[in-house]
C-alpha cells in the first residue's frame, strides 16, 4: 500500500517486486515501454537515484502503477518531498504526507522526535527543567519562557518530552530528567533539523529588538577564505560549541536562565567554478 511509504523510490521498488512476483515475465524493459521511455533501465535508474521523475511523466506513471486519485495525490507529495530544493515547498509536502497518513490510518511518521526538533520551545523547556525552581506545569512554564507561548503549547511540549523519555513526571509534581532518544525516519530527520535551525535563527533576529543588549550578544564577521579552510572552520565552531557546553555544565552554582547559542557561517559569494 502506497501510504506505508514516505520514499517514493522505495515504493516503486516494492511495486516492481510485487509485480514481478505476480508475473515473472514482467521486466524493467516492459515498464519502460509503458512509460514511452527508450532506456530499459528507466525505472531502475529512478529507484537507484540516478534520475528523477518529471511532472510531465507523472500522469502516465500513475496510469502504469494503477493508482486512484487519492493515491495519485499522495505520490505527487512524495515526489515533491524527495525532489524539491525549496525548503518551504518541501515542508508543505511533508505536512500533506503526514495528513494523508493520518486519514488513511497509516503509521504516523512525524513522531515526537520530529515535533521536538521542529518546535523551538521543546528544547527550551527541556533545558528549563535544569533550573532549581522548575515546575513541570504549563502555568509555570509560560511565566518563564521567552518568547511567550500558550499553556496548550507548554502541555504539548511536556507530553513530547515524556514520550521521548527526556522527562518523567511523578505524582505530586516531582520529576526527573533523562537523556532520552531522538528516533526519526532518515527521510524526515533532515527536514526536522532544517526546521530547528530556521526557528532558532528567527528567534535570533527577533532578539535584536526583543531583549536589552546586556541580555544578548550578537557577533558577526565577514571574511574571505578558501574552500580548503571550510572543514577547519566547521571543526573550530564545533569545538567552541563543545567548550561552551562544558563551561555551562561545570558551573557549580544554580542556573537561573536558558540561553540559545547559534554558530553558523554561509557563503556571500559563489566560487569561480560556478561562474565559469
Amino acid at each position: 500500500m502506497i501510504y506505508d511509504f514516505i520514499d517514493y523510490r522505495a515504493y516503486l521498488a516494492f511495486w516492481f517486486k510485487e509485480k514481478k512476483t505476480a508475473k515473472k515475465s514482467y521486466s524493467y524493459r516492459l515498464f519502460s515501454r509503458k512509460m514511452n521511455q527508450k532506456s530499459p533501465s528507466y525505472l531502475k535508474d529512478i529507484i537507484d537515484r540516478r534520475r528523477n521523475i518529471t511532472m510531465s511523466q507523472f500522469d502516465l506513471l500513475c496510469t502504469t502503477l494503477g493508482l486512484r486519485q487519492r493515491e495519485k495525490n499522495y505520490l505527487r507529495h512524495l515526489i515533491v518531498f524527495d525532489q524539491s530544493k525549496n525548503p518551504l515547498e518541501k515542508k508543505r509536502a511533508f505536512e500533506l504526507i503526514a495528513a494523508a497518513r493520518r486519514v488513511t490510518g497509516a503509521r504516523l511518521i512525524e513522531g515526537e522526535s520530529y515535533r521536538y526538533l521542529s518546535t523551538w520551545y521543546c528544547p527550551a523547556i527541556r533545558e528549563l527543567a535544569n533550573l532549581p525552581d522548575f515546575q513541570p506545569e504549563a502555568s509555570w512554564i509560560v511565566e518563564r519562557i521567552r518568547p511567550k507561548i500558550t499553556k496548550k503549547q507548554a502541555n504539548e511540549a511536556l507530553e513530547i518530552l515524556q514520550e521521548l523519555n527526556m522527562l518523567t513526571i511523578t505524582e505530586g509534581g516531582g520529576f526527573s530528567l533523562h537523556d532520552g532518544t531522538l528516533t526519526t525516519p532518515p527521510e524526515v530527520m533532515g527536514l526536522a533539523v532544517h526546521n530547528y535551525h530556521q526557528e532558532m535563527l528567527r528567534l535570533a533576529a527577533e532578539s535584536i529588538a526583543g531583549f536589552d543588549p546586556q541580555d544578548r550578544h550578537l557577533l558577526g564577521v565577514t571574511v574571505t577564505a578558501n574552500e580548503h579552510l571550510l572543514p577547519t572552520i566547521k571543526q573550530e565552531l564545533n569545538d567552541f560549541a563543545a567548550r561552551i557546553c562544558d563551561l555551562c555544565d561545570a558551573e557549580q552554582t544554580d542556573k537561573d536562565r536558558v540561553l540559545q547559542i547559534n554558530l553558523h557561517f554561509y557563503p556571500l559569494s559563489s566560487p569561480p567554478s560556478e561562474n565559469s
